[in-house]
């Protein structure tokens, strides 16, 4: 399996994720310590704690942001990996290059994924997915100070599906291959259940390939169907289309190609 990742853009979001983190501290506490110290009768510098602690909790939010997405393990490219573990050589990833921050081209189809690092219950539910921890008047409340809400996950598959379908559209007009949207967790401790007949269209699965329903599984499903596999020469051809889009070959401080056996 080839992998092309963009380390630069891993590396830079982590480290601003750090500055951002005691940034947002030194704003926070320097907040408290100007407004335990100020003399009362110093308007404008009593003003100074009142910008502070907003723009210290806006700092908080994106470092929390960034530290969930980047930082915190299991990193989704690594766990995209391992749990594609022995798939085709024929197989490609993409990380962090496009809409989709994972987009996956193997004989089955091309897909564009969504990460969620969330772990839990996650019950699927037509385009909504629910978390067991939401539950309760203060669910909303502890996941918006833990920054781990699931949003929209299913939209974004779609969204991002469909910018990436545009773009090999324009590049291969005579080879019509859809890209399919996946929802993937990568928590080992995340666990997917349907609402009886109500599953989404687009596939929520996990990382992990030892459990149920999988990214791994979803391919290995995909070869059962009656639908033709791409061949190797399609492959190839989807692939140079979208190093073409990134113009890989003239940037390569910016993607690191791996070429596992």
């Amino acid at each position: 399996m080839r992998v092309f990742t963009n380390e630069d853009l891993i590396k830079r979001n982590r480290r601003l994720a750090q500055i951002l983190f005691f940034a947002s501290l030194i704003i926070l506490i320097g907040g408290l310590v100007l407004t335990n110290t100020l003399a009362r009768s110093n308007y404008i510098l009593m003003a100074l704690p009142v910008l502070a602690m907003p723009i210290g909790l806006i700092t908080t939010w994106i470092s929390v942001r960034l530290t969930n997405q980047y930082v915190r393990e299991p990193h989704p490219e690594n766990a995209i990996q391992t749990g594609l573990k022995g798939a085709s050589h024929n197989t490609v990833l993409y990380n962090y290059l496009f809409k989709a921050n994972h987009v996956l081209i193997t004989p089955q189809g091309v897909f564009a994924i969504i990460t969620r690092f969330q772990d839990g219950v996650f019950t699927v539910k037509g385009d909504k997915i629910t978390s067991s921890k939401s539950i309760g008047p203060l669910g909303w409340f502890f996941g918006l100070m833990r920054q781990d809400q699931l949003g929209k996950p299913i939209t974004e598959a779609r969204t991002a599906a469909a910018d990436l379908q545009k773009q090999l559209d324009a590049a291969l007009p005579n080879l019509k291959v859809t890209v399919q949207p996946v929802v993937l967790f990568v928590s080992e401790k995340a666990q997917i259940e349907t609402a009886d007949g109500l599953g989404s269209d687009v596939p929520v699965v996990l990382a992990n390939s030892k459990k149920k329903p999988s990214l791994k599984g979803l391919l290995r499903d995909g070869k059962k169907q009656s639908a033709p596999l791409l061949s190797p020469a399609q492959l190839r051809r989807v692939e140079d289309a979208l190093n073409g889009e990134l113009s890989i070959g003239n940037a390569q401080s910016q993607v690191v190609v791996e070429d596992e056996a």
